[in-house]
């Protein structure tokens, strides 16, 4: 007999006869023949992989479904245990293996606080960035080639000719004509993600392609996404809340999208990390950080903390973007913030502005010591991570040197690592008259004191080459920086032709190198930093190693 809460009076409870303890086999054998009977289907025709919902069981049914298991089974068991463990499978392997186990402390839950700097192995990559930059190996090729993929907006987004105006205070108009764009943005296999056409119509295209993208970089650390159902694997992803791709459904359809109940979530940004564990079913952290620009590096902080901490044993690190429309490049325009000529021109005297871009980059960690262990390949190591804020800056756009300063040394100091034996620092690479030297005297100030003539500091910012990606930035400087110690190369600074005027460079160590660059050190090992400063106010800073060399 139990109370209830309110009336304080008996409620009958039906008996439950005395547990028996019955073998996977026979669990599923009920459970098939159970279902048969409720949905009215025959056994042979479900997959016990699938989730249950898949034919037919819904709310009503999922909770008789769990009160005749508790009946069968002859234990108590949550109303809502369908929807934990949403196929027979999952069912079959919690009921048989696991209820009524005892937590204990595991082998793998480490308390070591040791493990609180450890370092994180990169152990995959994949990329889809603008200029046919479609996989790591293709973007180290743009970038060792110097291209710069900015292109006129194409006449699938919309007409250049309608909003552009060279005026910057013409309403409503652009007085840029450039900006970074992925191919074939409209393209996705819903099919082989089991979505189905109708809700893949209401994703919008920075959900299509992170699936695509983080299942490409699996591949590359080579492992499969089915040997990580069910594990603590976290989900990290790097976003702007976008509602363009909402806008122009509204804009452009018959006003069914209100009746669509996949309307909502295809353009909700928690749900770009939610669909991933979702589809992959990965049980770790899974959330998705909107900072600005510094969105995906804050995200890689995050992952590097959790997996630090033990709360996942692998983290998929994500940061997307997408440009669809032309008021998005209006409003920014009207900010100020965009180059006029189509070139980030970082660090250089006629810098005004960035370009536009989109993308997405996903990478894979794990603990270096767990991927020593397991024998997975290591790209580049993460020593250390900070994040903070601006504060109350000279405005609430305006960069903090002093904050970037603390930034930079916070991650120094988590990384263990001299601040003289970073010899490359992947730059946020405002493009901005203001921001460039704020930067370059943050690096010097931090970085550049001590340096002998053989020391100096290399800065570049792959903004010159594929724009400004804003969610997806933070993680395109970090595989661009990964790209470059496996390569022992740093690629060229783009449009740089007269140095910012307002930086003394004649007295900082600092060097942008405009042309391929041998990435030389006097350490046993090179060491780099990357920045990304969220218009927000939140930077970030990574510390990277180049990965050690194999023992044969």
């Amino acid at each position: 007999m139990l109370k209830t809460n309110n009336s304080q009076q008996p409620v009958h409870q039906p008996e439950i006869t005395p547990q028996v303890r019955h073998s996977a086999r026979e669990i599923q054998q009920w459970l098939l023949t159970k279902l048969s009977e409720m949905l009215a289907i025959d056994p042979s025709s479900i997959d016990i992989t699938a989730p249950l919902k898949n034919y037919g069981l819904h709310s009503v049914n999922a909770v008789g479904l769990s009160g005749d298991l508790e009946q069968w089974l002859g234990r108590t068991l949550s109303p809502t245990l369908i929807y934990s463990y949403p196929s027979i499978t999952q069912l079959v392997t919690f009921l048989a293996n696991e209820a009524d186990t005892p937590f204990r402390l595991s082998e793998e839950t480490n308390t070591d606080p040791k493990t609180t700097n450890e370092p994180i192995a990169i152990v995959g990559m994949a990329c889809r960035f603008p200029g046919d930059a479609n996989t790591p190996e293709a973007f180290w090729q743009l970038l060792k080639r110097g291209k710069n993929a900015a292109t006129e907006f194409p006449s699938e987004r919309w007409n250049i000719d309608d909003f552009y105006d060279p005026s910057p205070t013409t309403p409503g108009k652009m007085y840029t004509r450039h900006g970074c764009f992925m191919q074939d943005i409209s393209l996705f296999d819903a099919h082989f993600f089991e979505i189905s056409a109708r809700e893949a119509l209401r994703m919008e295209p920075q959900q299509r392609i992170l699936l695509e993208v983080a299942w490409e970089a699996l591949e590359n650390a080579g492992i499969a996404s089915a040997s990580l159902a069910g594990s603590r694997t976290g989900i990290f992803v790097g976003m702007m809340n976008n509602q363009e791709y909402a806008q122009l459904q509204i804009s452009q359809g018959d006003g069914s999208h209100v009746d669509d109940p996949y309307f909502g979530i295809g353009s909700a940004s928690s749900i770009a990390a939610g669909r991933l564990a979702y589809v992959f079913d990965f049980q770790g952290p899974t959330l998705t950080v909107d900072t600005a620009c510094s969105s995906s590096l804050v995200a890689t902080h995050l992952a590097c903390q959790s997996l630090r901490n033990n709360d996942c044993n692998l983290a998929l690190v994500g940061g997307t973007s997408s440009l669809l429309l032309a008021d998005t490049v209006v409003n920014a325009c009207k900010m100020g913030m965009l180059s006029s000529d189509g070139l980030c021109k970082s660090f250089d005297a006629s810098a005004d502005g960035f370009v536009m871009g989109e993308g997405c980059g996903v990478v894979i960690l794990k603990r270096l010591s767990t991927a020593l262990a397991e024998g997975n390949p290591i790209l580049a190591i993460i020593r250390g991570s900070a994040v903070n804020q601006d504060g109350r800056s000279n405005g609430i756009t305006a960069p903090n040197q002093l904050a970037q300063e603390a930034v930079i040394r916070s991650a120094l100091t988590n990384a263990r690592v001299d601040p003289l034996h970073v010899s490359y620092i992947e730059a946020h690479g405002s493009g901005t008259a203001l921001g460039d030297p704020i930067e370059i005297e943050a690096l010097n100030t931090v970085l550049g004191q001590g340096r002998t003539d053989q020391q100096h500091l290399m800065v570049g910012s792959v903004k010159t080459n594929i724009g400004h990606l804003t969610g997806a930035a933070g993680i395109a400087g970090l595989i661009k920086t990964v790209l470059a110690l496996q390569h022992r190369e740093i690629p060229p600074h783009l449009n740089l032709t007269d140095l910012n005027p307002h930086v003394p460079w004649e007295k900082r160590p600092i060097i942008i190198p405009t042309f391929r660059t041998p990435w030389t050190s006097e350490q046993e090992t090179r060491i780099a930093g990357v920045s990304s400063f969220g218009w927000s106010g939140t930077n970030a800073h990574l510390i990277l190693e180049e990965a050690p060399t194999p023992h044969i």
